[in-house]
């Protein structure tokens, strides 16, 4: 086989070769891209549009240093370019032969989205946030998705064209899983997905529910008189859950007063406080028992 004298002259000029060699017609990805093309970070596959089985094949790539590196003899070369430009060279001896080609290949970064989390919860009215980026990146578009399918704003979505997705919690989206295509000016894009290729599932929590106040009556205690003051009260609720958490608290200072956690088997469904002077701005948070999700009865 006639050996070839190989230089390397430049970044842009990897090998100097006989001008009537004919061309191996490198092929990107299964396309014939011209000598050069620009694409965006990931994995590439490298072929050519002549030979068989009985073709022997040489590949090299050049940097833009002029580092030349040999890739292989293979048909097909695999690989994921970590250069931003790059050449890459094949020779084919096809029958005696030898035909030659370049590509010279310039490599876009993708957009640097963030690892979504696998599970994200909300209380059910409550809103919850889900980022794609660490902060809006200029010249970026962003496009969420809910099962793979477009999302548009309204209902219980906004931020759907934004780097964060606002998420209403309501009990028919638990199961449903985000994900964000972040596209670059340049064209290339990356998806915000969790560790496992998947959008961030949501979960949402409802709120405790057939809470009916009874505050002042019917429980109420004795009419007792402290200093001549305030007469004392008892404060409750009839509660139909078990193993709630209720809190009596000050609606002025948001100070938690008294705490009390409903039994597997509530005795007529009361739930009552300790008792207190009447001259204050009383509210009763109800927690389910997980002590996640929450709901406000006025006095």
């Amino acid at each position: 086989m006639k050996t070839v004298l190989i230089f390397v002259l430049s970044f842009f000029t990897i090998f100097i070769v006989n001008a009537q060699m004919p061309s191996a017609q490198l092929l990107l990805n299964g396309s014939d891209v011209g000598p050069e093309y620009t694409t965006c970070r990931g994995s590439i596959i490298l072929s050519t549009g002549i030979g068989d089985a009985t073709s022997t094949y040489y590949w090299q790539k050049t940097n833009q240093t002029g580092v030349t590196t040999d890739l292989g003899t293979t048909p097909t070369i695999s690989l994921t370019p970590v250069e931003d430009f790059v050449k890459y060279g094949v020779y084919v001896n096809d029958g005696g032969t030898v035909y030659y080609d370049t590509l010279l290949l310039t490599v876009n970064n993708l957009p640097e989205v963030i690892v979504l989390n696998n599970t994200t919860s909300v209380c059910s009215s409550s809103d919850v946030i889900i980022n794609a980026t660490e902060s809006p990146l200029p010249s970026h578009t962003y496009q969420w998705y809910v099962d793979g399918a477009l999302l548009s704003n309204g209902g219980f979505y906004s931020g759907v064209t934004t780097y964060q997705l606002t998420v209403t919690g309501d009990v028919s989206l638990s199961g449903k899983r985000y994900e964000c295509r972040v596209t670059a000016s340049y064209g290339c894009s990356a998806y915000a997905r969790t560790a496992g290729g998947q959008g961030t599932l949501l979960v949402v929590n409802p709120l405790p529910l057939n809470q009916t106040p009874t505050v002042n009556v019917p429980i109420v205690s004795g009419t007792a008189t402290v200093c001549g003051l305030t007469t004392e009260i008892v404060i409750g609720l009839q509660a139909t859950q078990s193993n709630y958490i209720y809190e009596l608290y000050d609606a002025d200072t948001d100070v938690v007063i008294n705490t009390v956690v409903s039994p597997a088997s509530p005795v007529d469904g009361a739930i009552q406080f300790a008792p207190q002077f009447v001259d204050r701005n009383f509210r009763i948070r109800v927690w389910d028992s997980t002590h996640t999700c929450s709901t406000i009865i006025n006095q």
